[in-house]
């Protein structure tokens, strides 16, 4: 089977207050909010420039935040999910979305 070629598109990390990370990604690295799901002032996921996704999840025990899922883009999707059923199972989220035996999530996507 040939692999197509791919790239990470957006990582997504679960987030304890997304205001506050807002602010960092903003004030220290200029990466401002593209898109936003929910409330404004206070949304429940947002797309930041430069391909980051944040999702709040109050339930997070401490600062740091916690992988969701990686967003991968690739010229030919069907490829990377023929070749994932080998390597995991799919998730209910749709046919491009699969789950590892450890828990890591992928969304494949086409360029």
């Amino acid at each position: 089977m040939s692999v197509s070629i791919s790239c990470v598109e957006h990582t997504a990390i679960l987030v304890s207050d997304i205001r506050w990370y807002m602010q960092f990604f903003d004030e220290v690295f200029g990466m401002w909010v593209t898109q936003s799901d929910g409330d404004p002032k206070s949304p429940m996921q947002i797309w930041l420039d430069g391909g980051l996704q944040l999702i709040e999840n109050r339930g997070i025990d401490g600062p740091e935040g916690c992988l969701e899922y990686l967003g991968i883009i690739a010229q030919d999707r069907g490829a990377p999910l023929a070749a994932m059923t080998k390597w995991g199972s799919p998730l209910g989220k749709g046919p491009n979305w699969f789950e590892l035996s450890d828990g890591l999530c992928k969304e494949v996507m086409d360029s």
